[in-house]
């Protein structure tokens, strides 16, 4: 018997020895398996239980073996970020903090982020979340 303490992708490992004919034990402290990047259907949509994530690969083979679990999406993230006249690619680094908030240090970046987390929770609470599809999107015609 093959005894695995899941732990994400390890439940991958214990599936395809169940597949191969072994005798799998899988231990998990929660009530489903997949691990951090389990989904739930909620009305007819997957929903990422614990955040969002995205599954990286360039390998043909990769991809598709995944995909025997779940059919994923083809989606590259290319995110943009205007900085005064100037546009870069958005890579969350302290380069970038420091570009866009003339800060200097690791502290300073955690600092103007717990700032703006803040802001955005006050914003939420506030009750002015359901008009934010207008802001982002525009107003219906």
């Amino acid at each position: 018997m093959i005894c695995v303490v899941a732990r994400d992708c390890l439940a991958v490992y214990a599936h395809e020895m169940r597949r191969q004919g072994r005798n799998v034990l899988v231990i998990d402290k929660r009530d489903h398996v997949a691990g951090n990047i389990f989904t739930k259907e909620i009305r007819g949509i997957q929903v990422h239980e614990y955040g969002a994530h995205i599954f990286h690969t360039s390998d043909r083979e990769v991809w598709d073996y995944a995909n025997c679990f779940y059919m994923m999406n083809h989606y590259i993230m290319r995110p943009w970020l205007s900085i005064g006249t100037s546009f870069t690619i958005c890579l969350l680094t302290c380069n970038t903090f420091s570009r866009m908030w003339q800060i200097r240090t690791p502290a300073e970046a955690k600092k103007k982020i717990a700032q703006q987390a803040e802001a955005e929770i006050r914003r939420i609470l506030s009750g002015r979340l359901h008009r934010q599809p207008d802001a982002v999107i525009g107003k219906k015609r």
